[in-house]
């Protein structure tokens, strides 16, 4: 793919980086770029022709560069630039008109947007901007971040267009993997990496959360903000991730492939079937420049060689793609006349990325199959980690009444997680046992009474603790140490 370089360049001095962080998120949210310059009165007519023939030079596959002062906010693959046959309209004309929702002419305020060969006003209070607008396919954005650009090996300028333009493909593939290092969360690089990742920890630290909200969203658009997010983005979302959770009678019908009972013509018979897994991989392969993140929730619950069967090799990072091909169960059952995309075998696809959660104390890791050890990469989110969910997004989520009471309370809600958390190692439960954030979301069903903190232990915590430590002998005693660390009141 032939790709070039654009970055869109906000004129510091007069509007500062609020207004620059607006367009941005505009931007974004749209998956549109806006190629625009401030102008002064005497010069914006030769400023605009200028750009009208830099966004002239774009073509579908280029990559451009969302550029807020002297950050790097995002990158885009263009989708839709201005065409060629497009109309170039006369800048006095529009200026001058007053067909432009009430546009000031006077005093030259607002941003002209140009969507093929339409024109229309979109107004900010003193701001002054004309611009070429340049659809994208999805801004690769990480939560909405910026980087500084003179970080980067290249300082991407206006003043270096004209190399950025022309730079050879290698060399812009190389920014772009620096920006994505630059960007990205550790976790969704090690996914990255490994193909392959299980989140493990203790109860409630918001394992599938994470995989669901940051991970998966963060390698398939570039962005975990919902508030970015367009209705394109979350269609791609919902089409790009698989969820399963698995527990004891999960098995490999379900999963790969399997016969089930099909009624034709009054009578019942047995038909192949893709499983959940085989289908996902399938609509991976249809879509190969898209990423698709498949999440195992509880995948320790389940009978991991029952489930995989012969997946053990396919989805080993080494053995991806069709070097990793491998012949089903039921595989005789397939019709080499189907344009079936795993006739000649079954593989999983590079651009499959797979998440595992599991509570350690449900059954410790090292009770988990050695061959699926070697898959996977392991990442512990820790009951102190998981505290980042403590957000008031988080306690809304729970009680849009008392969310905003429960943020409120925030510090003292991580001192008290904290002090029980210590207090449960020291009457001789490991970390594993320790209580995660989402647990202490629930304080936002009671931050509106007298004693909230006394409600969550009551309603929540009490009865998981005692069961934690069911038979440990001297039950009430460390009863009594966890509730005071905790600071329970009767």
């Amino acid at each position: 793919m032939n790709r070039r370089y654009w970055s869109w360049k906000h004129k510091p001095g007069t509007r500062g980086g609020g207004q620059a962080m607006d367009f941005v998120r505009w931007a974004i949210r749209e998956n549109s770029a806006l190629f625009q310059y401030e102008y002064g009165i005497q010069e914006y007519g030769r400023q605009v022709t200028m750009h009208w023939k830099k966004a002239a030079r774009i073509s579908v596959g280029d990559v451009i560069f969302l550029r807020g002062d002297s950050q790097i906010f995002a990158y885009g693959i263009v989708t839709a630039p201005r065409q060629n046959g497009d109309v170039v309209l006369n800048m006095n004309k529009i200026i001058h008109s007053n067909s432009h929702n009430g546009y000031d002419s006077a005093h030259y305020k607002g941003i002209i947007r140009f969507d093929d060969s339409s024109c229309f006003y979109e107004a900010l209070d003193g701001e002054e901007n004309w611009g070429q607008r340049v659809d994208v396919q999805s801004w690769r954005c990480f939560s909405g971040r910026g980087i500084n650009a003179q970080a980067m090996d290249l300082y991407i300028d206006q003043d270096q267009f004209t190399a950025i333009l022309e730079m050879k493909p290698e060399e812009g593939e190389r920014i772009i993997e620096q920006l994505e290092t630059m960007f990205m969360n550790k976790l969704t690089k090690q996914l990255k990496i490994n193909h392959n990742i299980i989140l493990h920890g203790a109860p409630g630290t918001g394992k599938t959360f994470l995989a669901k909200n940051l991970i998966a969203r963060e390698l398939i658009l570039g962005k975990t903000d919902e508030t970015l997010m367009s209705d394109r983005d979350k269609a791609k979302l919902e089409g790009q991730i698989g969820f399963v959770q698995f527990h004891p009678s999960y098995d490999y019908t379900d999963f790969v492939e399997g016969l089930r009972p099909v009624s034709k013509n009054g009578q019942i018979g047995f038909e192949r079937r893709n499983g959940i897994f085989k289908e996902f991989c399938k609509k991976a392969i249809e879509n190969q420049n898209d990423d698709f993140v498949f999440i195992i929730d509880e995948i320790n619950r389940g009978d991991i060689s029952k489930i995989f069967g012969e997946l053990f090799f396919s989805i080993d990072p080494s053995y991806r793609g069709k070097a990793g091909v491998v012949q089903t169960q039921y595989q005789n059952l397939i019709d080499p006349n189907n344009p079936d995309p795993f006739k000649d075998g079954f593989y999983v696809p590079d651009n499959v990325y797979i998440i595992g959660t599991m509570n350690d104390i449900d059954r410790s890791v090292e009770a988990l199959d050695f061959a699926m050890r070697r898959r996977f990469a392991f990442h512990e989110i820790s009951a102190e980690e998981s505290q980042s969910m403590l957000t008031e997004k988080a306690f809304k989520a729970v009680s849009e009444e008392n969310g905003n009471k429960a943020f409120a309370a925030c510090e003292e809600i991580k001192e008290r997680m904290n002090r029980l958390n210590d207090e449960i190692v020291k009457v001789g439960l490991s970390r594993d046992y320790q209580i995660g954030t989402a647990y202490f979301l629930k304080y936002a069903l009671y931050a509106g009474t007298n004693d909230p903190f006394g409600l969550l232990w009551e309603n929540h915590l009490v009865g998981l603790l005692r069961e934690y430590l069911r038979g440990s002998g001297d039950e009430e005693e460390k009863m009594k140490q966890l509730e005071e660390a905790y600071g329970y009141n009767k």
